[in-house]
């Protein structure tokens, strides 16, 4: 019960994480421990009551990456070897490919999703456990979201020196992830040496050999150079280039015939010009690292 004291008090000193109904359980591992002698599977079980109790609130928990504990393991100069050392216990070889992901279904995003498997990804749905893909066979497929921390981190926060690595990690990374998203994912080829292709419902494909996605043969995606929908009733699009590109642009998912272009910048999104969208399909006249929103 010492958790639910807590984190009763932590909600009555801070009433909007539950009007938000999010928080963030940085680092929410477990290891085995030898006095008293607790396993993982215990303390597990333990974990899972305390993100029940939050759920059962109302409150989703977000937490750091993906947790798959292996008894008496630790990753390479882990501290806790020393621990287990002391106490007579040698830590054992494994991978974490041999552990299951033990939080699933009770934490539905991560910051790091590093410990996943191209057939993890395929087997479990974004909408169950989604994250930063940061492995880049399987980013380059299925992409992820970004950090935007990261950025701010070692740029700083002049906006000159942010807003167009910021811009281009949402286009690239970002808006590809939540498009993806929308589709079963199907079945996949290739290798992490070679490169996956993905293929989703509908007739979308993702290419990692040339950071491609298409639908119905259609391209949406090629390196650098994305137009995408924003919105899930396909009324607000996205188009970035890195280097700059003039031409069409192919809109399959758009329904309308004519709309609105703005730049994204920093102060805010600004009115460019109205566009008719023919045949699906808008000419653009992108500059280097220039996104616009196209919005009906």
């Amino acid at each position: 019960g010492l958790f639910k004291k807590y984190f009763d008090r932590f909600l009555e000193a801070l009433p909007f994480v539950k009007e938000a109904g999010t928080v963030h359980l940085d680092n929410f591992c477990i290891a085995e421990n030898l006095c008293p002698r607790t396993t993982c599977e215990e303390q597990n079980e333990a974990r899972n009551k305390i993100l029940d109790y939050i759920t059962d609130l109302g409150i989703d928990v977000t937490s750091e990456y993906t947790y798959r504990e292996l008894p008496l393991r630790a990753d390479r100069k882990h501290p806790i070897k020393k621990y287990y050392r002391a106490n007579g216990e040698k830590t054992k070889k494994g991978t974490w490919r041999n552990a299951p992901i033990r939080a699933l279904g009770r934490i539905p995003a991560v910051w790091w999703m590093d410990n996943m498997t191209i057939d993890d990804c395929m087997e479990i749905e974004p909408s169950l456990f989604s994250g930063y893909l940061n492995k880049k066979p399987i980013t380059s497929v299925f992409y992820g979201t970004m950090h935007g921390e990261d950025i701010w981190m070692k740029n700083g926060t002049e906006k000159d020196k942010w807003v167009p690595l910021f811009i281009k990690s949402f286009c690239t990374l970002q808006l590809p992830y939540m498009y993806l998203n929308r589709y079963k994912r199907i079945s996949y080829t290739g290798n992490r040496i070679f490169g996956y292709t993905v293929t989703f419902s509908d007739n979308v494909v993702s290419k990692g050999a040339d950071k491609s996605v298409s639908k119905n043969g259609i391209l949406l995606k090629k390196g650098n150079d994305v137009i995408l929908p924003l919105s899930d009733d396909n009324k607000i699009f996205i188009a970035y280039s890195e280097k700059g590109r003039d031409g069409e642009w192919n809109m399959p998912d758009a329904e309308f015939k004519k709309a609105k272009i703005f730049d994204i910048t920093a102060d805010g999104n600004k009115y460019i010009a109205d566009i008719e969208v023919k045949d699906k399909k808008i000419h653009l006249t992108l500059k280097a690292g220039q996104a616009v929103v196209i919005k009906v």
